[in-house]
């Protein structure tokens, strides 16, 4: 069973059509507006303003191969813990 430290505080009040209204301005802006708004929602949102947004091919295989190997690391480690395990114990 799980323990935890520490537990997020759930907020009280959700205001789902803040929200709604809020990414629908988001989207239509860069909709609208392209690079310009997306430039202007990274700087706001992320403090974040990079001489370009354009990502190379050398990047996007980068990116590939970590979410493979690291997809494929998520999915074989309980194996190999479960399996490890067994077989430790039946050498005991």
């Amino acid at each position: 069973m799980a323990q935890y430290v520490k537990k997020a505080t759930p907020p009280e009040h959700v205001d789902l059509q803040r929200i709604r209204e809020t990414v629908t301005e988001i989207l239509e802006r860069v909709r609208n507006e392209g690079a310009t708004a997306v430039r202007y929602y990274s700087l706001k949102f992320d403090d974040w303003d990079p001489p370009s947004f354009r990502v190379d091919l050398d990047a996007i295989e980068m990116a590939r191969v970590r979410f493979r190997t690291t997809s494929w690391k998520r999915w074989t480690s309980p194996i190999i813990r479960s399996r490890s395990l067994r077989d430790f114990s039946s050498k005991a």
